[in-house]
């Protein structure tokens, strides 16, 4: 690693004096790599995660010694219920603090009022954090504060309130995230009300039950308001006047809020709004929407979701000339056959959601041609729409301009049958095609080899057989292939290794045979997910191969690969999936493998082998969610475990020839 620690992965110097001043230690917990917050001019943002990393234990106050940071990211990782360090509070400099997702518990410092200079301070989902300043004193001291994430920490209601007046003595704050807080209440009012910068509030997924607090009536400057999943009682109705006053609002989130006396004026009131963006209105209890709005003008609207309602669609023919609109999501709602001779009005439109979610009363849905002249849209998302016909008698659709504009076609679930027609080939910008939980048969058209542009192609669950493509060594955008769960034959053309961006391939369930070389995976050093299971095919590689990729699942369940473990498994490293039972395995278990399993591994299946010899008397899982070793020939006394794994779910040690008593440990 070498001794200038200003070169160590999540570590940030200043340039000119040499100080540490950020630490990014962020764990492996698979969220998002997009900030939480908005976007800094910090560098330190620019540093990737570590994902192989996760921390833990007591933090040593030693950190002091760093007087000069002003980042530390702590988020995802595993301190197993230990208190956030009150030293913390000490850093006088500290901009940026992170301790999300990171299994603290107790309580936020009192100190931490006295980081006059930190900008952001995420504290969300720590299970075990709670407040016991009802006043919250320390907050209100955070003078330089613009950005607050306390999501998912617990607030009762005789907190709120003051929680809501420390707030407003924040005078920069532009950021508040207070999602499943366990609010029943917060304040109607706020004297002086003081939130001249807020541009985003996130109160969603709480249990408020009385009036929408009528301070967010007077939030000028709010931008992005997210008020999901409560339980509002006066939202419904004929009165949204006080969303007229936010002019400066372009995200509205009011999915999950019971709005099924919905109205004309909500949409009135919203279509005078300058900037809206985006409205989501999903799960809404909506069960009928005006025939007709006049004088509707969303100017700025682009993103509008309806999903998961009870909308009859005879009632929304003016959805279709919101001329901004660029994604319209009404999936999962009850869709009528007439209904679709509505959409050719729709000219602009980018994406288009339609789906019939009632399979108690299932109606056949047709697809007009007209749809074929909508010349801008980008993405058709059609998924669990009855549709009960043959994709070669949809040929008119997808003819005209649309052949030109699509991009992503989701077909999946809508009962299609018959033959994947070779007229799919010619819609040549696609990049994602979903013919997915079907009844396609026959064979995997070559023709799909000439999508040039196509990144993901999903055609599992159905009836295809025949056997893979050669052509297919021609899709060089290619990422995502899973052609599981068919009837396919053959084995795997060794032209598939000229897929130089494949990052995941899945084709189990099928009746693949014969010997696989090294040839279909020449040049997929991007392929990091391999599922081969449930075929008979016959791994051959010499024993010397390095493998052009670091993958992090392997599925190679009933194929042949015994009777020796393959050595070039060595080299993966970065594995945290392996799953090789029923693979005619009869040797030992090398000590390369059990240092992968200790170190890496989430899930270890060396099921119905015959491994033979003793497994390491003493053994430490950092990381193990599932181990089973079961139905092998292993034997000796039973190993000391200790597992150190938060996620740890089971273990089967069955149908070996172990002696002894079993001695475990969850730490």
């Amino acid at each position: 690693m070498g001794q200038d620690c200003c070169s160590w992965e999540g570590v940030h110097c200043d340039n000119l004096t040499g100080n540490i001043v950020g630490l990014q230690l962020r764990g492996p917990y698979p969220w998002s790599d997009e900030s939480y917050f908005f976007k800094d001019d910090s560098d330190y943002l620019q540093l990737q995660y570590l994902h192989y990393l996760q921390l833990g234990g007591e933090i040593s106050p030693s950190l002091l010694q760093l007087q000069h940071l002003n980042y530390l990211d702590l988020s995802c990782n595993f301190f197993n219920g230990t208190s956030i360090p009150s030293f913390i509070g000490q850093f006088k400099e500290l901009r940026y603090l992170n301790l999300s997702y990171s299994y603290f518990g107790g309580l936020i410092p009192a100190n931490f009022g006295n980081l006059s200079s930190l900008h952001t301070l995420d504290l969300s989902y720590n299970d075990g954090v709670y407040v016991d300043d009802p006043a919250h004193q320390w907050l209100s001291h955070l003078i330089s504060l613009q950005h607050l994430g306390m999501s998912g920490l617990p607030f009762f209601s005789n907190s709120s309130s003051s929680l809501f007046l420390a707030l407003n003595k924040l005078p920069s704050i532009k950021e508040i995230r207070l999602s499943d807080c366990w609010f029943e209440s917060i304040p109607l009012f706020i004297p002086h009300l003081n939130f001249s910068s807020l541009s985003i509030l996130d109160l969603s997924y709480n249990s408020i039950n009385l009036s929408v607090p009528y301070f967010l009536f007077n939030l000028k400057s709010l931008q992005y308001l997210d008020i999901s999943y409560n339980y509002f009682d006066n939202i419904g109705g004929h009165d949204y006047e006080w969303l007229s006053n936010l002019t400066s609002l372009q995200h509205l989130d009011m999915s999950g809020v019971n709005l099924s006396s919905i109205s004309s004026s909500l949409f009135l009131t919203l279509s005078k709004l300058p900037s809206i963006n985006e409205l989501h209105l999903s799960g809404c209890e909506i069960e009928k929407l005006p025939f007709s709005i006049p004088h509707l003008n969303f100017s700025s609207l682009s993103v509008l979701d309806l999903s998961y309602n009870h909308i009859n669609f005879s009632g929304i023919s003016w959805l279709f000339n919101i001329k901004s609109l660029q994604s319209l999501d009404l999936s999962q709602n009850e869709l009528h056959h007439r209904t679709t001779t509505m959409v050719p009005s729709l000219k602009v439109s980018a994406t288009y959601y339609i789906t019939n979610d009632y399979k108690s009363q299932p109606s056949e849905i047709s697809i007009p041609e007209s749809m074929g002249s909508l010349c801008s849209l980008q993405t058709l998302d059609s998924k669990s729409l009855s549709i009960y016909k043959r994709l070669a008698e949809l040929e008119g659709v997808f003819s005209g301009c649309l052949k030109n504009s699509l991009t992503h076609l989701h077909l999946s679930s809508t009962e299609l049958k018959g033959d994947i027609p070779d007229w799919i080939g010619e819609i040549k910008n696609l990049k994602l095609l979903d013919l997915s939980r079907n009844s396609f048969s026959g064979s995997v058209p070559s023709s799909l080899a000439s999508l040039s542009f196509l990144e993901e192609l999903l055609l599992f669950d159905n009836q295809l057989t025949g056997t893979l493509p050669k052509e297919f060594g021609n899709l060089a955008q290619l990422a995502y292939l899973d052609l599981s769960s068919n009837q396919l034959t053959g084995t795997l053309p060794k032209e598939f290794g000229n897929i130089a961006q494949l990052g995941y391939l899945d084709l189990s369930y099928n009746q693949l045979s014969g010997a696989i070389s090294e040839e279909p995976f020449t040049h997929l050093g991007n392929l990091k997910t391999l599922d081969m299971s449930s075929n008979s095919l016959v791994f051959n590689v010499s024993a010397n191969w390095v493998p052009p990729f670091l993958l992090s699942e392997l599925r190679i369940r009933s194929c042949l690969v015994g009777p020796e473990f393959p050595t070039w498994l060595q080299t993966q490293h970065k594995l945290e999936t392996l799953d090789m039972s029923q693979n005619r395995i009869s040797s030992t278990m090398p000590d390369w493998l059990w240092n992968l399993t200790t170190r890496n591994l989430f899930d270890l299946d060396l099921s119905f082998n015959q491994i033979q010899g003793m497994i390491p008397k003493f053994l430490t899982f950092t990381r193990m969610r599932k181990l089973d070793l079961s139905s092998n020939l292993f034997s000796g006394p039973l190993p000391n475990l200790h597992m150190k794994s938060p996620t740890f779910s089971s273990i089967d040690l069955s149908n070996n020839s172990f002696s002894g008593h079993w001695s475990h440990r969850f730490l």
